[in-house]
């Protein structure tokens, strides 16, 4: 057992401890992703054939995005949706009980939804008429994103 201090709070960790964190932290990533996936076809009314998960060995990212165009509130509200069903609920849990493990791990939850926060702040100043498409990494180094348009009946 491994003890150091920071601050006020006595952090003990051990071998068990350590493994079962990191359990937690992956199960919750692919929660986190499979949020995503389902705010697509419950809100989008997409078919789950037109989600594509995958993990971006370079940028060392899992991701979650819909094949098919999305209008943007639907794209917002997937987009946040593992922050109200995860992150928020794990870190408000953690404080409530002084539980600093499972604070540590909501802080990096709601960190590893940058990118999420990020394309949040970019699609607020967009209309809610306009659709969005996401691009998949490529090999060129291209990591995720995604275009906005207008979709045009009848073309």
């Amino acid at each position: 057992t491994y003890v150091s201090f920071w601050g006020n709070v006595l952090v003990t960790i051990n071998p068990f401890g350590a493994m079962l964190y990191m359990l937690a932290l992956f199960s919750l990533i692919l929660i986190h992703e499979l949020l995503h996936g389902i705010s697509f076809v419950l809100f989008s009314k997409n078919k789950w054939s037109t989600m594509k998960f995958g993990v971006s060995v370079k940028s060392g990212v899992a991701y979650c995005i819909s094949l098919v165009p999305i209008k943007i509130p639907r794209a917002r509200l997937s987009l946040m949706m593992p922050i109200y069903v995860v992150c928020l609920p794990v870190y408000v849990y953690a404080l409530v009980t002084g539980n600093f493990a499972l604070a540590t791990l909501g802080v990096l939850l709601a960190s590893g939804s940058v990118g999420d926060f990020y394309y949040m702040c970019k699609l607020r100043a967009i209309s809610k008429s306009l659709y969005m498409y996401e691009e998949l990494p490529t090999k060129t180094g291209y990591e995720i994103g995604f275009y906005v348009f207008e979709k045009v009946e009848g073309v």
